[in-house]
């Protein structure tokens, strides 16, 4: 191809580029968007404007001079006094904001300034819009067109719902300052009824080194349940939170004799109930995966105790300190 083809053909390109963007100033409608360039060269402000053109109309948002009724955002392109930079700013209308970048050039190759004052541009009318999106921003100045709640909806990132129902399993440790130590693994099954408020379900068995008595040993077993309440005191989307925890159980205790020679024995078992507070620090491996460590106080609110010869020996009774680290599937 010839020098003077290479010529011709690009005097046309520029030629239909100029027409389609009187064409489009022309036809332009609601919504539309104003442009206005100070100070910029003629070729990169037309380059700007065509490619800020081509990203709104994706979106049917149009870019003129001129349209009908009021235009839903005003954006300026000048250059800064050092000639450094060149300022993109945003006149939102909709929400009276004003929000605006410096495009630094030294960073960028020529022929990429245009495009990066468009992203810009764009970028900020996002922003700026994304405002709208909020449930207690303030009322628009305009009414919102439809083409914009679809920006909104098309840009912002939803936040994660938390993961309604849980399950665990989880190894346990109780001390009652009678002396009774016990032991043993816990099946958890939880649910999220509010944003930060998760109800379980706990139940397991529990085994712990015996007691001595005057007349012999003193062993114990048993199984125990319980419903609790966390209330989640971080942010509920961090990877590491504190919960807050009360709890009700109750634990049903099995006591065993083992008498010495020549002295009697026999087995109790019974009922007893706790109440418990404290808190759950937890930490989130992958978006399904939690490991959780919780440590409680518990006051017995009904206390069972073994005797020996009349005299209380261990038992569940007493202040008593909790413990667990659980092991959490979420889904």
């Amino acid at each position: 191809m010839s020098p003077v083809t290479v010529k011709c053909a690009a005097c046309v390109v520029s030629a239909a580029l100029v027409s389609l963007d009187a064409h489009a100033d022309a036809a332009c409608t609601s919504p539309w968007v104003l442009v206005s360039v100070a100070g910029i060269p003629p070729q990169r402000a037309l380059d700007f404007t065509q490619l800020l053109r081509a990203e709104l109309a994706s979106r049917h948002i149009s870019v003129c001079e001129s349209g009908v009724g009021a235009p839903i955002a005003s954006i300026v392109l000048s250059a800064n006094e050092d000639g450094a930079n060149l300022d993109v700013e945003v006149h939102d209308a909709l929400t009276r904001k004003r929000v605006r970048r410096d495009v630094p050039l030294a960073s960028l190759p020529a022929d990429g300034v245009p495009l990066a004052l468009a992203l810009s541009a764009d970028e900020l009318l996002r922003a700026s819009w994304a405002e709208l999106a909020m449930t207690d921003a303030p009322a628009p100045a305009l009414p919102i067109p439809v083409e914009v709640t679809r920006v909104n909806a098309e840009s912002l990132v939803a936040q994660p719902t938390p993961r309604r129902a849980s399950f665990a399993l989880a190894g346990a440790l109780e001390h009652y300052s009678t002396g009774t130590t016990l032991f043993g693994a816990d099946v958890v099954a939880g649910v999220r009824v509010l944003p930060r408020l998760r109800l379980s379900l706990r139940f397991g068995a529990r085994g712990g080194p015996s007691l001595g008595a005057s007349d012999g040993r003193i062993s114990v077993r048993a199984l125990v349940g319980g419903v609790a309440g966390a209330l989640t005191l971080t942010p509920v989307d961090h990877r590491v939170g504190l919960d807050g925890v009360l709890r009700c159980g109750v634990v049903y205790a099995t006591f065993g004799a083992t008498p010495n020679p020549l002295a009697l024995g026999r087995e109790l078992s019974d009922w007893a109930v706790l109440g418990e507070g404290g808190l759950t620090g937890w930490i989130t491996l992958a978006p399904a995966v939690r490991v959780a460590t919780t440590w409680l106080a518990s006051v017995p609110l009904r206390s069972v105790r073994p005797t020996d010869a009349g005299a209380a020996v261990g038992g569940v009774a007493g202040i008593g300190v909790a413990g667990s680290v659980d092991f959490v599937g979420m889904f």
